[in-house]
């Protein structure tokens, strides 16, 4: 154990041990599940109450609701709101809220439950309704292998290159195992996708989207006062803010950073995210590096940059990625540099850039569009039609169309 850790986060530490004790009745006993009985008929409630027949699940091991909001949990939102019933795994791997504290079923949204039965899910085995179990991590497959339920449609959704997964040994069989078992395929990038199509024809691209609704005007001013105290103090002691959020990892490119920081002295480069292991990031005065913050402030930061970069490195992860975020950033409107990605070269809104020299003129073009109304109808324009509510729809009518699902409700 890291005591150092665990005399600061005594909490978390505690938590920790916890969710590491042997997965038997004793340790689900002690965090206090309900029984297995009772998990049951919620379920068993649940899906007597569905608008429709079919439910959608969302396996184990997976990403944490409260972690970064990311395609699984957007795609899992976006399809409750179409009125299906989904059913979003969780476990106490993620010590924050809302996943530590799910017993049973949580509803977090419309027609939308978290679920942790202690029990890597072996109570859902009970379900009888058609289930669409949205696997979306090769790693998932021995969840898969428990659930033993008759009328279940695989989606395998590459949503990363391999090589993401770089402490997972088995990850090449168990991803042509998934590419094998699946009813549908589903890549979020062009590279993925003509990887994955020569497999078969049950294919789809499904790049990743945004949620407008979460950048309107209402969400931008729901925002903390620390935050915002914060937000407002850069805003007026910089010139400019550029702007960027998402994990501070090896793939981004910080001597890009430190060389246009270096050019530009009176702008402040504020960075937000969760610092990688081994990462080091240049010590400037105009560098802000701030931990992740909830997906739920996002817009309300977004609103105080002038300028939103993807400043990643051109490698064989990103060169294979369709980044959420630039779609976050056109609904908020900003102008957006970024270096020149295979899958950017798609949106003639961003500006694209290949090296440092380049990627500094950008900005400075980036500051004079961030008042230009053509430039900015443009980014919402982009934004509408790369929404969540699009990409479920495609899936769902693929799914309707091989009669996989239903046309209707019940």
């Amino acid at each position: 154990m890291n005591w150092k850790f665990a005399f600061q986060n005594p909490k978390v530490a505690l938590r920790k041990a916890i969710h590491r004790l042997p997965n038997h009745a004793l340790k689900r006993r002690f965090m206090k599940f309900p029984s297995s009985e009772k998990i049951i008929g919620q379920l068993e409630k649940l899906q007597n109450e569905s608008k429709n027949k079919e439910c959608f699940i969302f396996p184990l091991p997976g990403c944490p609701w409260g972690y970064m909001f990311q395609r699984p949990q957007q795609m899992a939102r976006a399809l409750g709101n179409k009125g299906y019933t989904v059913i979003y795994c969780v476990d106490t791997s993620f010590t924050g809220s809302p996943d530590w504290d799910v017993r049973g079923l949580k509803c977090v949204g419309e027609n939308l439950y978290l679920f942790n039965d202690g029990q890597s899910g072996r109570t859902l085995n009970f379900l009888q309704n058609k289930m669409v179990v949205w696997k979306y991590w090769p790693h998932q497959t021995d969840f898969l292998n428990r659930l033993k339920l008759k009328n279940k449609k695989i989606i395998y959704d590459c949503i990363d290159h391999l090589s993401t997964f770089i402490y997972y040994k088995d990850i090449e069989k168990d991803h042509i195992n998934s590419l094998a078992e699946a009813d549908l395929v589903i890549a979020t990038a062009d590279k993925i996708f003509n990887n994955i199509k020569k497999k078969g024809d049950n294919c789809l691209l499904i790049p990743n989207a945004v949620s407008l609704e979460d950048f309107s005007g209402d969400y931008i001013q729901d925002i903390p006062y620390e935050l915002k105290t914060k937000l407002e103090m850069i805003s007026k002691e910089s010139d400019q803010i550029v702007g960027y959020y998402g994990a501070l990892a090896d793939w981004v490119d910080f001597d890009l950073i430190e060389y246009c920081a270096r050019k530009n002295p009176g702008w402040t480069f504020l960075l937000v995210g969760v610092k990688y292991p081994n990462i080091s990031i240049p010590k400037l005065p105009n560098i802000e590096i701030w931990g992740e913050i909830n997906y739920r402030y996002i817009p309300a930061l977004l609103s105080y940059f002038d300028v939103a970069i993807l400043p990643f490195k051109k490698n064989e992860i990103t060169q294979h990625t369709s980044p959420v975020k630039i779609f976050e950033y056109m609904a908020g409107k900003k102008p957006i540099v970024s270096t020149k990605l295979y899958e950017i070269q798609k949106y003639d809104v961003v500006l694209s850039a290949e090296g440092n020299e380049e990627f500094n003129e950008k900005l400075n073009i980036g500051i004079q569009l961030k008042t230009n109304q053509q430039y900015l109808d443009l980014l919402i324009q982009c934004s509408l039609e790369n929404s969540w509510d699009q990409r479920a729809e495609v899936v769902l009518n693929n799914l309707k169309n091989r009669g996989f699902i239903s046309n209707g409700e019940i």
